[in-house]
């Protein structure tokens, strides 16, 4: 998918490159329409339509703003490979602690966001969306168990291994290895 040529454009490519292509990285709406001679409820309005169309997401209610992989998508580009959680691994029979929930709510979004735009046969996605909200379950636990969103990561990873992004794929295969 490719976004015509416009200041959606020029801003989202902003954010990007001060983002590194990172999904983590947190960037101010307002500082990137400062620094493009774009007023504050403009910056806003671009905001929200890039956050409509799922090619950023909300970080923060003050404006803070990230790229997701359909916007990363929607410039042409890729995730550079170094930001992917590759470091990030599922250990059996641990409970996750903040980071590893963050990991995981993390690596939840990215793999939405590359399932958005392509076509599955339904009871793939069917399957696809209950192993997501069962996942999300579990991360509602004060304890969430890692050998649970192991075993469901790696049926999506089986099920997906053909269809998602490489590095996402490779990201997905390094958190259940």
């Amino acid at each position: 998918m490719s976004i015509k040529e416009s200041i959606r454009e020029i801003f989202l490519k902003e954010l990007y490159n001060r983002a590194g292509g990172n999904f983590e990285i947190v960037i101010s709406m307002y500082e990137i329409g400062k620094d493009l001679g774009i007023k504050e409820d403009e910056s806003a309005e671009l905001g929200q339509e890039l956050f409509i169309e799922g090619l950023a997401e909300m970080k923060t209610l003050s404006g803070g703003m990230g790229i997701t992989g359909k916007g990363i998508e929607a410039l042409g580009m890729e995730a550079p490979l170094k930001h992917a959680a590759s470091t990030f691994r599922l250990k059996k029979y641990e409970i996750l602690d903040d980071n590893g929930e963050k990991a995981v709510h993390r690596l939840l979004d990215r793999i939405r966001a590359d399932l958005d735009n392509k076509a599955c046969p339904f009871e793939l996605m069917e399957e696809t969306v209950i192993a997501l909200k069962t996942i999300e379950v579990q991360m509602l636990s004060p304890r969430p168990r890692s050998s649970i969103i192991m075993e469901i990561f790696n049926v999506l990873y089986q099920n997906l291994k053909n269809i998602l992004h490489n590095d996402l794929r490779v990201e997905l295969k390094t958190a259940i290895s």
